[in-house]
């Protein structure tokens, strides 16, 4: 759903949404522990369409097919699409979390493409702060953290 009720937003709409306000909330969160004098990363990754994990679960069968494909692989990769697959996508996840060459990356976005890890500007909209700052406030007001679970991160 959207802002009105009776007019739902398109699955596109809804996920392209879900991806970015994980951006916003890994640079509000890496800001939060950069003011509190933390070391920890906030690091924020793209592992590219991977059509394997059920991606188009809900998509006709003959779609699902089509896009494992190496020909709608190609056509991906010819407009731009972003690409990865579980293997090489879980690895790179693993690497950015753990590997010590990634210690400065904490506010930055990498992302997973066809084969390689770089590090990559995101949306011109995940760099909005005042974005942010509402979606995390937001975000505080749904879960309603209890007085012993907030910290100087939620505050």
């Amino acid at each position: 759903m959207g802002l009105h009720p009776r007019k739902s937003l398109s699955a596109g709409k809804r996920y392209s949404t879900s991806k970015l306000c994980t951006i916003l909330y890994a640079y509000e969160l890496h800001r939060r522990l950069r003011r509190a004098g933390s070391s920890i990363a906030s690091i924020a990754f793209d592992p590219g369409a991977v059509p394997e994990t059920g991606l188009l679960r809900a998509m006709p069968k003959p779609v699902q097919w089509l896009a494992k494909t190496r020909f709608m692989k190609w056509i991906m990769k010819r407009v731009g699409v972003t690409q990865g697959s579980i293997s090489f996508s879980g690895a790179s996840l693993a690497k950015v979390a753990a590997d010590p060459a990634y210690r400065d990356g904490s506010g930055k976005y990498f992302q997973s493409n066809n084969g390689t890890v770089s590090d990559t500007r995101s949306s011109k909209l995940s760099y909005d702060e005042q974005r942010a700052l509402k979606f995390w406030n937001d975000s505080k007001m749904l879960v309603r953290p209890q007085p012993n679970e907030e910290s100087v991160l939620l505050r």
